[in-house]
């Protein structure tokens, strides 16, 4: 560490490492240390002092500036302060004025936040009550749509019973011609001149009671209609049961039949099936007229004047088509008997 009077950053004096002599030696020597370690102290003392002088010189400069400043602010102030008395007036009345404007808006805000609300609750009120209407009508189409179903099965299984009704009853009906036609005598035995079949007509039901085209098949097929048609009746009964007895293997299609007979099948749907007369047909050219054949029929004919060969293929057209398209359903459980 430099001595109290040396310069800081000042190379360090030499030390004397000679042996201190004897006698007056030792006097001197002292007093040459004494006097340079004076001599040390005032310049360091010297330096102290200039750098002190130095620092007060710029803190004087300093205070003098930072004095005339605020004496220029002080005087700035002086003037605006005189220039406008009423500023400060003029401003707080401002202040109040906006204050109570944004006051007032922020009223209006809260009033419009508030209607919204209110407009909020009724329109969720209104969706809520949509979405109960939309359920129970969804609930009630779905129900709808479940009994609409259910009755387009029934009508469909109902539609299914009715065309396999008709192609059995026209394959009944092929099948009982060909065996009237085949049986030749045993037909005559009923007279073609009888008063009886020749003026009838047929007739609609006279029961009222609600009947299905079953029933209406069943009646149909089990007792004649009019008391003089008893053998011809007879006669299709047996060809019936003789057809029922050989095997079928083919169910007539009855799409051409259904086609054909439109009006037919309303009829048919509608009312009890009605018994034709017999009709009246030549068996050869110049060999006398001869006892008619009674046909027992469901479907309406139309008389020809044409041979009978003619006749039996215009009778048996639509049977034939029938009968040619395609094999016979079989449904578990139901009888063809009838």
């Amino acid at each position: 560490m430099p001595p109290p009077g040396q310069r800081r950053g000042a190379p360090p004096e030499p030390l004397h490492t000679k042996l201190p002599p004897l006698g007056h030696l030792d006097v001197s020597m002292a007093t040459t240390t004494l006097e340079n370690q004076l001599l040390s102290a005032q310049k360091s003392l010297l330096f102290l002092q200039r750098e002190h002088a130095s620092t007060l010189k710029g803190l004087h400069a300093e205070i003098r500036r930072l004095q005339q400043h605020c004496a220029d602010l002080t005087y700035e102030l002086i003037l605006k302060s005189s220039e406008q008395p009423g500023d400060g007036a003029s401003r707080s009345a401002e202040l109040k004025r906006r204050c109570s404007e944004l006051e007032a808006q922020l009223q209006a805000k809260e009033g419009e936040n508030s209607e919204l609300l209110r407009r909020l609750e009724q329109k969720n009120a209104m969706v809520a009550v949509l979405e109960n209407t939309v359920r129970e009508r969804e609930k009630k189409y779905l129900e709808e749509l479940k009994l609409k179903t259910h009755k387009l099965s029934l009508l469909s299984a109902e539609l299914e019973q009715r065309a396999s009704t008709v192609a059995y009853l026209a394959s009944q009906l092929h099948a009982a011609k060909k065996k009237l036609l085949s049986s030749g005598g045993a037909s005559d035995a009923s007279p073609a001149g009888s008063p009886a079949l020749a003026s009838y007509k047929p007739a609609p039901p006279r029961d009222k009671l609600p009947e299905t085209p079953r029933r209406r098949m069943k009646k149909s097929l089990s007792a004649p209609l009019h008391p003089e048609l008893e053998e011809v009746f007879r006669l299709g009964a047996e060809s019936r049961k003789l057809l029922l007895r050989e095997p079928v293997d083919a169910m007539p299609d009855p799409t051409p039949f259904l086609l054909a007979r439109e009006s037919a099948e309303v009829q048919l749907v509608k009312e009890r099936p009605l018994v034709i007369p017999p009709i009246a047909s030549d068996r050869g050219a110049g060999a006398g007229e001869k006892p008619q054949k009674a046909h027992v029929g469901l479907a309406h004919r139309t008389r020809h004047a044409s041979p009978p060969q003619a006749q039996l293929e215009v009778e048996t057209l639509v049977v034939d088509q029938v009968n040619g398209a395609r094999g016979v359903r079989k449904h578990p459980g139901t009888d063809r008997t009838v």
